[in-house]
């Protein structure tokens, strides 16, 4: 069975080094980028089952790192995960309307956005679009 691909993005990888070694003990298979320019590259070679970014990267933000995703057919079907320390209602609203799979408020369990990754790859490999978009990158 194929190991499944997570791509991290964030600024200060050594912040989310908990989170990686977690998904790597669960037998993903794990990459990250300090910066939106370098996680766009690594989505398009990397091809990655999902993507947890954080919101405020250097070089290209969140949002622009998903819409630049949303705007390719390679990369158009890998669910994104955004996490940020912002919790107003317009600033998830917004992140949702531009098509992020789920929102993560920073600080975080482990616990939970373990599930919660284990979750969104479940239900993209079993819809037969998003299983077939996902692994054809």
């Amino acid at each position: 069975m194929e190991r499944k691909r997570i791509l991290i993005a964030v600024n200060n990888p050594p912040e989310l080094e908990k989170l990686r070694k977690f998904l790597a003990t669960a037998g993903y298979e794990v990459k990250v980028a300090d910066n939106g320019a370098r996680a766009l590259a690594l989505s398009r070679d990397f091809r990655p089952h999902l993507i947890f970014s954080e919101l405020n990267l250097s070089k290209i933000d969140g949002h622009h790192l998903l819409r630049e995703l949303k705007s390719h057919s390679a990369t158009k079907s890998i669910p994104f995960v955004l996490m940020s320390p912002h919790r107003s209602v317009n600033e998830r609203v917004h992140s949702i309307e531009l098509g992020i799979d789920d929102y993560v408020s920073v600080p975080f369990d482990i616990r939970e956005v373990m599930n919660e990754i284990r979750q969104i790859i479940q239900k993209y490999m079993s819809l037969p679009s998003g299983a077939a978009n996902v692994v054809s990158l």
